[in-house]
């Protein structure tokens, strides 16, 4: 908590003159990994009214809505971050996680395989790759079971 602290009061009486928006960003990171939740959307929502088109701004704003369990708004953000930059890696990563968790398989595989067409060598891509097939295989064991 301290290293936080630190970086914040940094962050605060750095001048960034032009690039105000990345003061936010990282304010509202430091919250984030505090758990901070709140204070964190609020610091990444001021980041964004200062610069609507940085893909990396939406993607922190998902991240913080996936650990609220608010993945319709998360998908909305990871969406928007692809729609600015079409080859944003870590979108198509986490709208993967984001489509699995509402069991939607066949958006989840789509996502993560342009993630690794994008970056094949992408570790992450390629454990949300292998995730998404473990859960499809538990799952739809399950449903064979259910409905025979």
């Amino acid at each position: 908590a301290k290293e936080y602290d630190k970086l914040a009061n940094i962050l605060k009486i750095t001048e960034f003159k032009n690039f105000k928006y990345v003061e936010h960003f990282f304010m509202g990171a430091l919250y984030q990994n505090s758990g901070k939740l709140d204070l964190a959307q609020k610091e990444i929502s001021k980041a964004l009214q200062l610069k609507s088109n940085d893909p990396w701004i939406y993607y922190q704003s998902a991240t913080i809505y996936m650990e609220e369990n608010n993945f319709a708004e998360a998908e909305k953000l990871l969406n928007k971050a692809v729609e600015i930059n079409p080859e944003f890696v870590p979108a198509y990563n986490k709208l993967a996680v984001v489509y699995l968790s509402q069991n939607n398989f066949e958006k989840a595989l789509s996502s993560i395989d342009k993630a690794l067409k994008l970056d094949p060598d992408n570790f992450e891509a390629q454990q949300t790759r292998n995730s998404i097939q473990s859960y499809f295989q538990q799952n739809i064991l399950q449903f064979l079971q259910k409905n025979n």
